[in-house]
């Protein structure tokens, strides 16, 4: 079997990066596989690739399979004998055209969860054509053993939440704050760390917060308010693992998820995770491995992205539940709930399972 790999590679976003991790986890173990590199949001072509990755890149297709997590409009580009699309949604309505594109042109679409598998089905999706692909981890970088982040100039407070998302109001972090804001003041030993991967910009798009400085450093200048650390620099891997294994508990106020691949990660660095108990992480998050905030569902409006369905549903966490655990959690740390990673989410793990998965359709077929 001959794979081509179509899409981006070379940006901070988490597409690029489950592609990243599939791609080098394909390379390990030394399948046939060829790279058609795209540029796309956020690129950057010093971004460093693995140098197995780096070697497969040809810019062209084969003949047999490609696989690629693109925009579905570009699914007519593709080149190949059996057609492979990955993609996550995080509302309860697919965008039209995306399900269109999807039967049209794929032979196999990969989606990342069991709660996405679900919404394509009930938009439309052949059901001959949808899997489930997890994301992962690599256990090389996500452990629990392994150096902390130097907090010594971001921090002196004793107990450290953190955030790690994209500036997106998907992410709730409005909603966060708020709730961390009526659980401590200033005068206590807690910090909350934001990490970013990237700065919206102030005409940017509808689903994203286009004044992000602006909202933490109102915050801020609140003197009752507990301390609060926005970090916008880049992070490489290694770096993101030294931060998780730095914090207390990962915290998240996510109005929806299609896979959740950073609660993941910070499971396999040891750090509890404290998330709204919706969507796509429930496929590894429950009630005795993690903290899960009460919720309830809400119109979607434009913190969906594709699609302006008035019937599109997300999660709406309750501040006052999430107030109540950060509190608890602070004040009685040992009581946290937490379970390490599972291995079967590992990204070797998970190549073996994307071979063998477009191996049984291409025979069905």
């Amino acid at each position: 079997m001959q794979l081509t790999y179509f899409g981006i590679l070379r940006a901070p976003t988490s597409w690029a990066k489950v592609c990243r991790e599939l791609v080098n986890a394909l390379c390990e173990k030394d399948v046939d596989l060829n790279v058609y590199e795209r540029k796309g949001f956020l690129y950057n072509p010093a971004f460093a690739l693995p140098e197995p990755v780096t070697r497969r890149i040809t810019n062209q297709f084969r003949n047999d399979v490609v696989f690629t997590f693109e925009h579905p409009s570009t699914y007519h580009m593709l080149e190949g004998a059996f057609k492979v699309g990955i993609l996550t949604y995080e509302s309860t309505v697919v965008p039209p055209s995306w399900i269109e594109e999807a039967n049209r042109h794929l032979d196999l679409l990969l989606v990342s969860s069991t709660f996405c598998r679900d919404i394509f089905v009930q938009c439309g999706i052949d059901t001959e054509k949808i899997d489930v692909l997890h994301y992962g981890y690599d256990p090389q970088i996500y452990t629990p053993n392994g150096p902390e982040y130097d907090l010594s100039n971001i921090t002196q407070k004793g107990f450290v939440f953190l955030t790690v998302a994209s500036p997106h109001k998907r992410k709730g972090l409005e909603t966060l704050l708020h709730a961390y804001r009526n659980a401590f003041t200033r005068s206590d030993d807690v910090s909350l760390i934001v990490k970013i991967n990237y700065v919206p910009k102030k005409k940017g798009k509808p689903f994203e917060y286009r004044d992000i400085h602006g909202m933490f450093e109102e915050f801020q200048a609140d003197p009752s308010s507990p301390e609060v650390v926005l970090v916008d620099t880049f992070l490489q891997e290694h770096e993101i693992a030294a931060l998780y294994r730095s914090a207390d508990c990962l915290v998240s106020a996510t109005r929806g998820e299609g896979f959740g691949m950073v609660y993941l990660e910070a499971l396999a660095c040891g750090l509890p995770v404290m998330v709204t108990g919706w969507s796509g992480h429930m496929d590894f998050l429950n009630h005795q491995n993690a903290t899960l905030i009460d919720y309830r569902l809400r119109t979607a409006g434009e913190i969906q992205y594709d699609c302006d369905s008035k019937d599109a549903k997300i999660a709406e966490p309750n501040v006052h539940d999430f107030s109540k655990k950060l509190f608890l959690a602070m004040k009685s740390p040992k009581n946290i709930k937490y379970s390490p990673a599972e291995e079967r989410f590992q990204w070797t793990n998970l190549a073996d399972y994307f071979l063998q998965t477009i191996t049984d359709k291409m025979n069905a077929s």
